[in-house]
């Protein structure tokens, strides 16, 4: 009998150290496409505003890998891994990374959103729940943005 592969997948955010322009992000997207392919991981970054979420899913130890490069990074400050957990199969399976942008525009209306996750990031233990209100913030957040859009 096969035994499927473990996989991975995590949820983090993050604000930009400095500010970054399209064709930065563009790169750091090009850069993560190249070694994501190389060891199995995929995922999807969004970007809006000063932060970075990403979701990155593959083997354990290679989502750990990119993980700790990516805290490393100077051009990210404040990471908080928001979510973490096994899963059967991947959801972004086709994208060793795409990037999913909001727009540059998203700044002042995100203002409230990178003071939480600054907060959020000082802290060394924070309960589940705390995490979870944070995600849930960002995609409220995403949601009025891309409501806005449309109308």
């Amino acid at each position: 009998m096969c035994v499927p592969a473990m996989l991975t997948r995590i949820k983090y955010v993050s604000r930009f150290a400095a500010p970054l322009s399209a064709r930065d992000v563009e790169g750091i997207v090009d850069d993560s496409q190249r070694r994501n392919a190389g060891v199995g991981v995929t995922g999807a970054l969004l970007t809006f505003g000063d932060v970075f979420m990403q979701f990155l899913e593959g083997p354990p130890a290679a989502v750990a890998a990119v993980l700790a490069r990516i805290a490393i990074d100077p051009r990210h400050r404040d990471l908080v891994v928001l979510r973490r957990g096994d899963v059967d199969r991947r959801i972004f399976g086709e994208w060793s990374m795409r990037l999913l942008d909001v727009g540059d525009d998203a700044r002042r209306e995100t203002a409230p959103l990178l003071t939480r996750i600054e907060s959020v990031a000082q802290c060394t233990a924070l309960p589940t729940s705390a995490l979870h209100d944070l995600d849930d913030l960002l995609w409220r957040t995403i949601g009025e943005r891309g409501s806005r859009r449309a109308a």
